[in-house]
């Protein structure tokens, strides 16, 4: 099939190689995760495809990843890096990680060669590539330590949503819950990964720099100091996390994120639904967030951004050289 989701088929899945070599397409694939493609180059930001049957179907699957050239993974929670080790095994790529993450690599069977542990910390760590080079700066996770008012807020909203979906959703299936089973198995979630494995990416293509945050969380002395040397990119992919409190983290950590990135192009993610199977049951972990309090926000504060929110496989497409952006090319009739 040529197309997926009516778009032209991406990069990894065996689609063309990238049409302009001074521009560089960006591909949502639903939570945090991303098809970076420039010439003849393909990154994947983060790998979790295989979702559970309640999620929107992405059009694709794992095991139809066959290409890339490098999996940079955010944090090894499992919608994150529940598919890196399928994705490495298919394309002979490398994965990179926190240390953490690694050894979760490492015990799905990867190789040492196969994977690429770094903390970034300190002035970070930098992978030169053909073509290309990658910055790996220590970032926090999003902080789940919220006041006694917010924890209540918080809970009060699970509990009504949880209630809405008894009564208006199907229960969930024996089936539903078997496909997917302990989705817990597929990544790590000890403490450690909000505080220690936790990465910022810093991706220069020839001088446009590309940032990816796949967790909205506090500030890094790492991310403070790099772009207090390094002001402003090209493009930022920053997390807004589906989570109930939105204006909060409106306040507390995109905005502030995004002021210090300072982004030409600005694409939030992980704002859609996610339903997930915790050894409880399936339901839903993470609500669909309205982006659009994000942009008015943004557009206030950093009037000459430009904001994206791409859908599903949706190619937002920037031109190095001139700056021009460009949403989609959906086929019609």
């Amino acid at each position: 099939m040529s197309t997926v989701r009516n778009y032209r088929r991406p990069a990894s899945l065996g689609g063309p190689q990238h049409p302009g070599d001074d521009e560089v397409t960006l591909r949502w694939f639903g939570t945090a995760c991303f098809e970076l493609s420039f010439g003849d180059k393909v990154l994947l930001l983060d790998n979790y495809y295989d979702r559970s049957p309640r999620d929107r179907a992405l059009g694709f699957t794992a095991e139809d990843v066959v290409r890339a050239d490098l999996n940079l993974i955010g944090h090894p929670h499992m919608d994150h890096i529940g598919d890196t080790a399928t994705v490495v095994r298919r394309t002979g790529s490398r994965a990179v990680v926190a240390p953490l993450g690694a050894d979760f690599l490492l015990a799905q069977g990867l190789r040492a060669d196969q994977v690429v542990a770094t903390p970034g910390l300190g002035k970070g760590d930098v992978l030169d590539e053909d073509g290309f080079s990658v910055r790996v700066l220590h970032g926090f996770h999003l902080d789940l330590s919220l006041t006694q008012q917010q924890q209540e807020k918080w809970r009060a909203l699970r509990e009504a949503r949880a209630a809405f979906d008894a009564e208006f959703f199907p229960p969930v299936t024996e089936e539903e819950s078997a496909l997917v089973g302990n989705q817990l198995e597929r990544g790590v979630h000890t403490p450690e990964v909000n505080t220690e494995a936790t990465l910022t990416y810093i991706i220069d293509i020839d001088g446009f720099r590309i940032a990816y945050r796949d967790s909205g969380g506090p500030i890094s002395d790492e991310e403070r100091a790099y772009f207090t040397e390094n002001p402003g990119v090209d493009l930022a992919i920053l997390s807004l996390n589906g989570l109930p409190h939105v204006n909060q983290q409106l306040e507390d950590v995109f905005l502030p994120l995004a002021r210090l990135y300072a982004p030409k192009v600005l694409v939030p993610a992980h704002h859609d639904e996610l339903w997930v199977n915790i050894g409880q049951g399936l339901g839903r972990m993470f609500n669909d967030v309205a982006t659009e309090p994000l942009k008015l926000r943004v557009h206030d504060e950093l009037p000459q951004t430009i904001t994206a929110q791409p859908t599903y496989i949706e190619p937002l497409t920037v031109h190095r050289g001139t700056g021009e952006v460009r949403l989609g090319e959906l086929r019609l009739g």
